[in-house]
């Protein structure tokens, strides 16, 4: 088994894995490091070879390899990968057999680890340069979704598709935030159900973990477990964990000064998120915050074009009804319109332009008669 370092956050991730097939160490697996013979070797940076002859001795120091022992493998050797002096993960061998490995098996595993740390280092480095790739092209594409269209609603769907991608969530949310009103609504709801909270209704934004991520001017990350999770301090996220969330990352969406609206993501995993994925998502929602903020702006237009053109139906229902003779004047005295009840004084059967032309002609001989 090949598994590589995280010293940031602490994990261990399996690169590698053959032979018996030990449950939760499947390839691309994330193991804390606490625990573990990895964290000795960081320590030590030396080898470390385990041969437990009861369960019992791994609990305590190295509890991280029962799963291993559970599965029946009984004997452990771990040497370390180094690369420029920086030990950049581990090579472990595993056996059923009790006492399997001597010093003899340290030294060579030594060897056969210092010949591939080298690969293991370039097929790393070229990893990261494929990941940070991929990420600028989804990047990219959001950001081309999101220009498509001016309706937000038109965008959110292929939006959390493409975060999906890179940000692996079972359930987003993008909720609008009233600080005048003291409250919050959920604008977009996409992904594992809730029970009570899928609806959009105004909830109190004082005490939730909305009003802390719009306070907040990276986001934030945050963990339910049963005995000390984020779910005590605010607890409407008990819904959150009784559908099986376990983890969420959220971000603030700013547009100039004012915070609109905060973005989360949320998973059943309780290792899906830290630092570096908040960042991630910080750079997402930089990019979506333009657009609901130019989204506002648009349906306000709309509905102030809207509210106009009933206005404007209005008016004219009144103006064209009224049997008051009625009359449109431009400020310098031209007839711009008149209703039909201005027609039947003048004696026309029909309001025309050219009738209203001729209404104009006469009004000026009228003023050039009276001048002269």
């Amino acid at each position: 088994m090949i598994l590589l370092v995280d010293h940031e956050r602490k994990l261990l991730t399996v690169a590698d894995q053959q032979g018996i097939i030990v449950p939760s160490r499947a390839r691309g697996t994330l193991i804390p490091l606490a625990g573990s013979q990895t964290d000795q070797i960081l320590r030590t940076r030396s080898s470390v070879l385990v041969q437990p002859e009861k369960r019992a001795e791994l609990e305590d120091g190295y509890f991280q390899l029962l799963p291993a022992y559970d599965s029946g493998l009984r004997s452990f050797l771990t040497a370390p990968l180094y690369s420029k002096d920086h030990i950049i993960g581990i090579l472990q061998f595993q056996s059923t057999k009790p006492m399997a490995y001597d010093q003899r098996d340290v030294a060579l595993a030594e060897r056969v680890a210092d010949q591939i740390a080298g690969a293991v280092a370039n097929s790393q480095l070229h990893s990261e340069l494929e990941h940070e790739a991929r990420e600028r092209q989804i990047l990219a594409e959001i950001g081309r979704i999101i220009g498509s269209s001016l309706d937000i609603n038109d965008v959110y769907e292929p939006f959390a598709e493409q975060v999906r991608r890179i940000v692996p969530f079972d359930r987003i949310v993008i909720c609008d935030v009233d600080v005048d009103r003291g409250v919050f609504t959920a604008r977009y709801i996409q992904g594992l159900n809730v029970p009570g909270m899928e609806s959009n209704e105004p909830r109190p934004l004082q005490g939730s973990l909305v009003a802390e991520v719009a306070r907040s001017s990276a986001g934030v990350v945050k963990y339910l477990g049963a005995a000390d999770g984020v779910q005590h301090e605010y607890p409407n996220l008990n819904k959150w964990y009784d559908a099986g969330i376990r983890a969420t990352v959220g971000v603030p969406l700013v547009s100039g000064d004012d915070g609109t609206c905060v973005l989360f993501l949320a998973s059943t995993a309780l290792d899906a998120y830290d630092d570096d994925t908040m960042e991630l998502v910080h750079r997402v929602g930089f990019q979506i915050s333009g657009a609901i903020a130019n989204s506002l702006l648009f349906t306000e237009r709309v509905l102030a074009e809207e509210a106009l053109a009933e206005s404007e139906s209005q008016f004219r229902g009144v103006f064209e009804n009224s049997p008051i003779a009625i009359g449109l004047v431009s400020p310098d005295g031209r007839i711009i319109d008149v209703n039909q009840a201005t027609c039947k004084l003048l004696g026309s059967q029909k309001k025309s332009s050219s009738g209203v032309a001729r209404w104009n002609s006469c009004i000026l001989r009228t003023r050039k008669r009276t001048r002269g």
